[in-house]
């Protein structure tokens, strides 16, 4: 059988790890990797404990952790455990790791946890966190049953910062790792890692707090519910394949205002899968909707259109568009998690003297383009409209 491949990140999990593990850093160190084969050690030494494996939202979760579960498992454990698929529950003998998405936190309530793993700790709430922590309290044989979060450092200004890592209590045991500690990484993608700047850069190469300078939107609101009448609404589109295929819904309010909600934010679709998608997802009279594309991707458009869906280009006035979001965009529905994210580190370039520049950093920004191009198009759009007509549209 193939030796797995471990890095000092699964050394410091067996030895030094404590009821709360933080494992932060930045991109490429391994720690998903690393976690899951320490769960999965887990998973087959110890008897009847049950483990959970988690992000915010089950398509992420089954995209990431349960795949890479399942390939560990495929690859160095054939034939030794049971999948349950439709459920997404792994079990060994009288053992099982269960892979739930937070989107409804009461999926877990019912649960007797020994150990639970939250991936991309900075999508949940604090409170999501704390439910979890609620849940630890499986009698286990080794009296030890744990938590672990693992993340890249966002924002000095999340829970995980504040509530985490600042945190003296004891029982909280704190691990950074950076790219430079994996020896198995690719080349390419350490090019590409050092070609970050500003906030992209201190988070995902240096494996530091992303900082407030230069942040584009330090201030937006997240939503639980949308209370306020929406007057109107219509979509946003950013094509992907590498990247995410994104489609945001812009909702405007009586005060001309928005709230941006996430729809679809998914690599690897082809725009066939994207069109399909959105016409699964839009109800029929919502296809009269407009959809705000990238002007840059006509043929994609026109299949959108095809397919029967009101599929128009979108302006790319960048920072004319960036302005309007600045003064118009009150924030995302809680569920905008991918959005949330990008929001959290978007910034403008700087220069080589780390001096700020009139132009945004065009890095993990696929929600924000898709909402710059249905806000701000249909902004322009109603303008013209109000500009033609002998009174001004309210």
């Amino acid at each position: 059988m193939e030796t797995i491949q471990v890095t000092p990140i699964f050394d410091w999990l067996l030895h030094e790890s404590k009821r709360i593990n933080f494992l932060y850093g930045s991109a490429g160190s391994g720690k998903s990797y690393q976690v899951a084969i320490y769960l999965i050690k887990k998973l087959f030494e110890e008897d009847n404990i049950t483990i959970l494996v988690t992000r915010k939202t089950t398509p992420s979760l089954r995209l990431t952790a349960y795949k890479l579960v399942l390939e560990i498992l495929a690859k160095y454990f054939p034939d030794k455990y049971e999948v349950n698929k439709t459920e997404m529950i792994i079990t060994r003998g009288n053992s099982e790791m269960i892979f739930k998405g937070l989107d409804d936190p009461a999926k877990i309530r019912s649960l007797d946890l020994n150990y639970a793993w939250l991936e991309e700790a900075t999508e949940f709430t604090k409170e999501d966190y704390e439910q979890i922590l609620l849940r630890i309290r499986k009698p286990n044989k080794n009296n030890i049953n744990q938590v672990i979060l693992t993340t890249n450092p966002i924002s000095i200004f999340h829970w995980t910062y504040t509530d985490i890592y600042l945190n003296p209590d004891p029982s909280i045991a704190k691990h950074k790792s950076l790219w430079s500690d994996n020896p198995f990484l690719d080349k390419t993608y350490i090019n590409e890692l050092q070609k970050l700047q500003g906030n992209y850069r201190k988070i995902f190469v240096d494996g530091e707090f992303g900082l407030l300078e230069g942040l584009i939107f330090p201030n937006f609101t997240i939503y639980e519910n949308v209370f306020d009448t929406v007057k109107e609404y219509v979509y946003g589109a950013d094509f992907g394949y590498t990247n995410a295929a994104t489609l945001m819904k812009i909702m405007f309010l009586e005060t001309g205002k928005f709230i941006a909600d996430e729809l679809i934010y998914e690599s690897g679709l082809t725009n066939t899968e994207f069109t399909n998608r959105i016409i699964d997802l839009l109800p029929g009279s919502d296809r009269y909707t407009p959809i705000y594309c990238d002007s840059a991707e006509p043929d994609r458009i026109q299949e959108l259109y095809n397919a029967g869906l009101n599929a128009q280009k979108a302006r790319k006035d960048v920072n004319a568009g960036i302005d309007y979001m600045i003064e118009n965009m009150l924030g995302v529905t809680a569920r905008s998690i991918n959005t949330i994210r990008e929001l959290r580190m978007y910034s403008w370039a700087v220069d080589k003297d780390n001096r700020i520049l009139p132009k945004p950093l065009a890095v993990n920004d696929h929600a924000i383009s898709a909402i710059r191009y249905g806000s701000f198009t249909h902004s322009r759009i109603i303008d013209s409209v109000s500009e033609m007509l002998p009174f001004t549209l309210r």
